[in-house]
């Protein structure tokens, strides 16, 4: 066994007995996109928080495949031997991606055994432009936060008569019809992770859309 074998042995067995020690596995405690909502032009990063039962927990490679509207986000980490919880934040070029919906998995992957040990995922939206809010003879509209996770608020000086939110399919899961005041907050807790469309109609007949995000 050669020097560099022998030290990847002893990393990984001391990370085996932290981990039986401290009850501990490393995990994916979060992910964040930024920007939030990114256009086409923006470069999009992944930022993902992870906890280690050793250090160091550097990260040391990764990589990102495109399918489609399928991405997949590798973070490759040797296990140190030092026994101490460990805290990472990784960073990851995604690039500049076409417009479209798209779903993001994100595996954590422990050397020399090559093994995925967590994984995590999320949706989101690239639009071809910025988002328009304003019209010219209703005042604003907004909504916020997207993606979101058991709430979306409705911000608008416009009086929205009817708010429907459908898959982007079409199929329509939810029709609200009242009178929206400002600061309006829908209850989504019924809907599952995935990519929808919220449309609203106002008392004048305007429509608006929005593209929106269930990740909790």
């Amino acid at each position: 066994m050669n020097t560099s074998t022998l030290k990847q042995f002893l990393a990984f067995s001391t990370f085996l007995v932290c981990q039986n020690t401290f009850g501990q596995i490393p995990a994916i405690d979060s992910l964040i996109l930024i920007p939030e909502n990114p256009n086409t032009g923006d470069e999009i990063k992944l930022i993902c928080y992870s906890t280690f039962p050793t250090g160091g927990c550097d990260m040391q490679n990764s990589s990102v495949t495109i399918q489609g509207d399928q991405i997949t986000v590798s973070m490759e980490h040797e296990p140190g031997m030092l026994t101490y919880i460990c805290h990472n934040v990784d960073t990851i070029s995604l690039g500049d991606l076409n417009p479209g919906d798209y779903e993001l998995h994100a595996n954590l992957i422990i050397q020399p055994m090559d093994e995925i040990v967590d994984s995590d995922s999320l949706f989101f939206s690239v639009d071809a432009q910025l988002r328009i809010d304003e019209h010219s003879d209703t005042g604003s509209l907004s909504v916020y936060p997207n993606p979101f996770d058991r709430e979306l608020q409705i911000q608008t000086d416009a009086v929205i008569e009817e708010v429907e939110i459908s898959s982007v399919s079409g199929q329509k899961i939810s029709v609200n019809k009242e009178h929206i005041p400002v600061d309006k907050t829908i209850d989504t807790s019924d809907l599952k992770n995935g990519i929808y469309l919220l449309k609203m109609t106002d008392n004048k007949g305007n429509k608006y859309t929005r593209r929106i995000i269930k990740n909790s």
